[in-house]
């Protein structure tokens, strides 16, 4: 009868949607109706629990990983490989739209930096790959779980009853 969806995962769906759509212009098709699998996002998802994992772990453990490639290590070999392939489609396919159409009508935050960046005389795409690649996911990977975080925490806060409403339903049944 009724449909069950996972509230965190939506949110985490929208944020990462929402997140693309501002830094890089993309719109990843994350919020269909069946919530696809996308690669990408998973991988960013895999890539902030290994760096997390790195915070926990002794130096020495999670180098040894990085060396040996397993655990969550190799996750994130793998991750940066999908995420590096992902922001260099999404780069190129902007600085080629930069290059053929001035369209006022976009607002993204990669196509404000290539903006200025060519105001400024310096053309966008001699600029290293490397750098937009990690401008873009630097500015992604914040904004994607804060929002999600902030999303349940609302959501928490809307499901608990306040002392006055509680008292008053108690007091409506005596």
């Amino acid at each position: 009868m009724g449909i069950e969806i996972d509230l965190q995962e939506l949110f985490q769906c929208f944020a990462f949607h929402c997140s693309c759509i501002l830094v890089l212009g993309h719109d990843p098709t994350s919020l269909c109706e069946d919530l696809p699998y996308l690669p990408h996002e998973k991988a960013f998802a895999d890539a902030e629990e290994a760096i997390w994992q790195r915070h926990v772990l002794p130096e020495t453990i999670w180098k040894l990983q990085k060396w040996f490639q397993i655990g969550k290590e190799k996750e994130l070999s793998k991750s940066k490989e999908i995420l590096y392939n992902f922001l260099s489609n999404c780069i190129a396919m902007k600085q080629k739209d930069q290059i053929v159409t001035y369209n006022e009508q976009d607002f993204d935050l990669l196509t404000s930096y290539m903006r200025a960046i060519s105001e400024k005389g310096n053309i966008a795409p001699n600029h290293s790959e490397e750098v937009w690649r990690d401008t873009m996911l630097n500015l992604i990977f914040p904004g994607k779980d804060t929002k999600c975080n902030s999303y349940m925490v609302l959501l928490a806060l809307i499901k608990i009853p306040s002392r006055r409403e509680e008292n008053s339903t108690r007091d409506s049944y005596e």
